[in-house]
This record gives C-alpha cells, structure tokens and sequence, in this order.
C-alpha cells in the first residue's frame, strides 16, 4: 500500500483505519498466495478445487471489507482505487480456467 494512504496526522480513528486495511491486505494476498498455489497444481482434489472457489470469494469479501474500510476513512481517492482494485480483481478471478 501507497504511504499517501497512511495516516501522518497520529489521529487514533485514522490508525485504526489504517491497520484494518492493513489486515485486509495482508489476508488478500495470502489468499492470493494460497490460490496462485493451487493453481500450478496440473491436477486437483475435489477438495482443492472445492479450495480454490473459497479462496476466490474471500479475496472478494477481503475487497468490500476493505473497500467498506476506504469509504470510512473519508478519502475518496482512496475508496475509488479500492473499488478499481475490486472490480479488477473480480474480472481476473472471473476469467481463470479453475
């Protein structure tokens, strides 16, 4: 994340909403990790694939979450480039063969 995003001002909500989004960053990428993982996998378990859908649905909460996290900070820079993230994201996830 940008450090234009971060709070300067030591304003406690502002750190708050800060780490949250933080925290949903740190979970998007796991999870991105996790099913760039899975998917170099040439074939899968039920339970893998059953996997890879879960891990696509919570990359897309973890971005409303944060998206939600943005509006709240009141910096509508920050929640466009949030919901731009989301919506690519979504189409990339859209668009894998798994």
């Amino acid at each position: 994340m940008d450090n234009e995003y971060l709070s300067s001002d030591g304003n406690r909500e502002d750190d708050n909403l800060t780490n949250r989004l933080l925290q949903k960053e740190k979970e998007i990428r796991s999870a991105i990790d996790e099913l760039a993982r899975l998917e170099e996998s040439p074939s899968l378990s039920a339970n893998e694939i059953l996997k890879i859908q879960l891990l696509k649905q919570t990359i897309v909460r973890n971005y409303d979450e944060a998206l939600n996290i943005a509006k709240q900070s009141g910096d509508k820079d920050l929640a466009r480039e949030y919901e731009r993230r989301r919506d690519k994201t979504v189409r990339a996830l859209q668009m894998m063969k798994r």
